[in-house]
């Protein structure tokens, strides 16, 4: 099946009003939650480059411990689960789009599960091998939080703000 049959399945715009709550409720609910993630991230370790060296790898000067094993499992698992749960799940309203070039859809479908690996991968790296690699962490939280917009407004605007192609009845002679 290619990707114009499954598209074809579903109109966004043409949904029940109910249905279209229902998933632009759960859009917003990922996209909030996502936005809190960066929000713990900012507070927790903070956004330069240096502050995720820090939290990962540690700093004896900052007196920084770095995380233990088991933290990083900790994190790991979350991560793994918990963003590729939202990653699939928003993923696969957005399959049903009309709107996005079909470039752009692909790149936004593979993007949040690369960002997610390269991320995890990113702990495990920072930690044991170099400091310098929390630019893999910073380029994973870009490329999610692209992924991410892109998934979230597309169905959002199909939902609510694209007009129905009106079909011209057949003249009647």
């Amino acid at each position: 099946m290619e990707m114009k049959e499954i598209e074809s399945l579903v109109d966004y715009s043409k949904l029940p009003k109910t249905l279209k709550m229902f998933l632009s409720l759960f859009i917003i609910c990922m996209g909030l939650g996502y936005l809190c993630a960066i929000g713990n991230i900012a507070t927790l370790e903070g956004m330069s480059i240096q502050d995720i060296a820090d939290h990962y790898h540690g700093n004896e000067a900052k007196m920084i411990e770095p995380p233990t094993v088991q933290t990083l499992f900790e994190i790991s698992h979350v991560h793994l689960l918990g963003m590729a749960t939202m990653i699939f799940c928003t993923g696969l309203i957005f399959i049903f789009t009309k709107s996005a070039p079909h470039w752009l859809k692909e790149f936004a479908l593979v993007d949040g599960f690369t960002a997610v690996l390269i991320a995890v991968a990113s702990f495990w790296l920072i930690r044991f091998v170099a400091g310098w690699m929390a630019i893999f962490m910073a380029l994973s939280g870009m490329l999610l939080g692209l992924g991410m917009l892109i998934m979230l407004t597309v169905p959002l605007y199909e939902m609510w703000l694209k007009k129905e192609k009106l079909e011209v009845a057949p003249e009647v002679k």
